[in-house]
């Protein structure tokens, strides 16, 4: 290669170096916005993924439980809705009779040694005691603040917490959302007050 072609060459990159740096200000700014974006968005589907879907009911694994013609008995008395006793007992427990929480929380709808006597629960590890006080607590809830939302704040973190709404736990408010879902579910897939 002569020299002419070698100054040639030299001339026509340095050109297309400074329309690389100089003119995409704008563009450049665009492009990173925009795997910005693809980023987060990224970042909360990949969030979302494992929070959620490993916890939520396989078809055919947990749509039915063998409690469920309990929770459409215990339910009623209560005028509560099947889906919704059932959507707490499986965020609650998943269906383990004899779950006990971290915090001391005994039973399918995990009843707290003083809430358990104060409903009168004689047995928090028996389906019946157990879901007959969890329904009536929930019932009473319901009463109480007139919001599902509310009442199941303060079934998970304590009423006083529903009454001020103020510092609400991450760990409640991902309990909540996932209640609403699993009722939405089971009532869709047609628990109902008849059974299934």
């Amino acid at each position: 290669m002569t020299e002419s072609k070698h100054w040639m060459v030299g001339r026509i990159l340095v050109a297309v170096l400074m329309l690389l740096l100089w003119t995409p200000g704008i563009l450049w700014a665009d492009i990173w916005s925009d795997l910005a974006n693809q980023y987060v968005k990224l970042k909360s589907w990949i969030q979302t993924i494992r929070t959620f879907p490993h916890r939520y009911p396989q078809k055919e694994r947990t749509w039915h439980s063998k409690y469920d013609p309990l929770i459409v008995q215990i339910s009623r008395r209560y005028r509560l809705h099947p889906a919704l006793v059932k959507a707490v007992i499986h965020a609650e427990s998943n269906f383990d009779a004899f779950s006990i929480s971290h915090k001391g929380a005994m039973g399918l709808m995990q009843l707290m040694p003083a809430t358990a006597e104060m409903l009168g629960v004689r047995d928090a590890f028996d389906p019946r005691d157990n879901i007959d006080g969890g329904c009536r607590y929930l019932s009473e809830l319901l009463d109480e603040f007139g919001s599902l939302k509310k009442a199941l704040i303060a079934y998970n973190a304590g009423p006083e917490v529903a009454r001020t709404l103020v510092r609400i736990p991450r760990e409640t408010r991902g309990y909540v959302k996932r209640v609403i879902w699993l009722y939405r579910q089971y009532w869709a897939y047609g628990l109902s007050y008849q059974g299934h």
